[in-house]
């Protein structure tokens, strides 16, 4: 495919400069950063409305764009909207090694390049009338949109790959999930979870998932691509969803989540695991936990390594039923944590979750803990059921998660 040899290079370069911070690595692999960089550069168009942009047109012989970019035959010039943000991605790559190895005019040219190709992403390629991202544009063809006017690269690898997130894409990741994917779980076989091209543009409404057609990659493609630009954009409510409908599919004994092949409804096919899609799963659960926290998650975190009780979480699960066929619960301990503890007021009445005594407790905890409404919290010798779970935020983010738990008398 084209594309990969000029963007693995440089980005997976800074992230194991990072992890090191060699200086000797980052003099060896600066050679081979130039000589890409130095061909991109040769590649950039000169004029007109797209000069200092990326012509994708280069990238192989023919013009035809597969895989990174439009697969069509396209003329002299074409500008790939996500391509060029991968490009952007490529030069801020190679201007943080500049500046190790001295640089410090290049690393200064670089990230001049790579603002001026996302302000053209965002003042050039916007179609307001679509509500999205044009798909690329060729000086044969103009601007085109992707399948059915969506443009899907844009939410599936630019926040996760090219590490751009703008509230454009945040909305259309919303919106995404909203109208186009089911956000209740997998109750029936046939969860259109993994929905493949929709059947009109989900920027306007509730649309119909089209069938995903029979490939390996379905749920790289269609799942874990989307939750990883999730993470990236910092939309926490629906990686709390997400996180929750992995759980729950993870629970049964044959599941799409790391399956070989899946099924145009999301169902599994080859009973094997995809090995590379469980790599991916691990990739994001540790760029969610070392994202950078907000102020407001911090200051509380902070007050929660000093002040926080130590609690453990335990969740009802069902053991049979009773003479009326109605389900038997057993409560199973399955994680302790820390939680901030306020008693409430007498007759303290919280908005869903009824009124409450002087027995009866707030907890606040870490974003992303595994607490549900149901639940039940072992505290200093007590129980206390969950009545209520409320998200609060910092913008998108999720800062803590606060609950509201009656005490409950059991035979223990």
């Amino acid at each position: 495919y084209s594309g990969p040899e000029y963007f693995e290079c440089p980005t997976v370069a800074v992230e194991v400069y990072k992890l090191c911070g060699d200086k000797k690595y980052a003099e060896d692999i600066w050679e081979w950063i130039e000589v890409i960089v130095d061909d991109i550069d040769a590649n950039l168009i000169s004029d007109g409305d797209f000069a200092g942009c990326f012509n994708w047109n280069h990238m192989n012989d023919g013009a035809v764009m597969e895989g990174w970019g439009p697969n069509i035959t396209i003329g002299n010039i074409c500008v790939y909207t996500t391509g060029l943000l991968h490009i952007a991605c490529v030069y801020d790559s190679a201007a943080l090694i500049a500046d190790v190895v001295g640089e410090h005019s290049l690393a200064s040219e670089y990230r001049s390049k790579a603002n001026l190709m996302r302000a053209k992403v965002r003042n050039q390629l916007w179609n307001p009338s679509a509500r999205q991202y044009w798909h690329y544009w060729a000086d044969t063809e103009g601007y085109k949109a992707d399948s059915y006017g969506n443009n899907y690269d844009i939410i599936r690898w630019v926040p996760a790959i090219s590490n751009y997130v703008d509230e454009r894409i945040k909305k259309s990741l919303m919106l995404y999930n909203v109208n186009l994917i089911n956000l209740g779980f997998n109750e029936v076989e046939g969860d259109n979870i993994l929905p493949s091209l929709a059947a009109g543009n989900w920027m306007y409404g509730k649309v119909e998932p089209l069938a995903l057609g029979g490939s390996s990659k379905i749920v790289e493609l269609w799942f874990w691509s989307i939750f990883w630009s999730l993470v990236k954009a910092g939309l926490d409510d629906l990686v709390m969803h997400w996180l929750k409908i992995i759980a729950d599919e993870y629970e049964k004994n044959h599941s799409w989540l790391f399956d070989e092949w899946v099924y145009w409804n999301g169902t599994p096919g080859a009973g094997y695991t995809m090995r590379r899609s469980m790599g991916i799963f691990i990739v994001i659960m540790a760029l969610l936990h070392l994202r950078p926290k907000p102020a407001p998650q911090r200051r509380f975190e902070y007050l929660l390594r000093r002040h926080g009780a130590n609690v453990m979480i335990i969740k009802p699960v069902e053991n049979g039923t009773d003479e009326f066929g109605n389900p038997i619960y057993v409560f199973e301990r399955r994680v302790e944590t820390q939680a901030l503890i306020s008693r409430l007021k007498a007759d303290e009445e919280i908005v869903e979750a009824g009124k409450f005594t002087t027995e009866d407790v707030k907890m606040k905890f870490k974003a992303f803990t595994n607490v549900e409404e149901g639940d039940r919290i072992l505290w200093d010798g007590n129980q206390y059921q969950i009545q209520t779970v409320q998200h609060r935020h910092y913008g998108s983010r999720i800062v803590w998660i606060e609950t509201y738990a009656k005490k409950v008398v059991t035979n223990d």
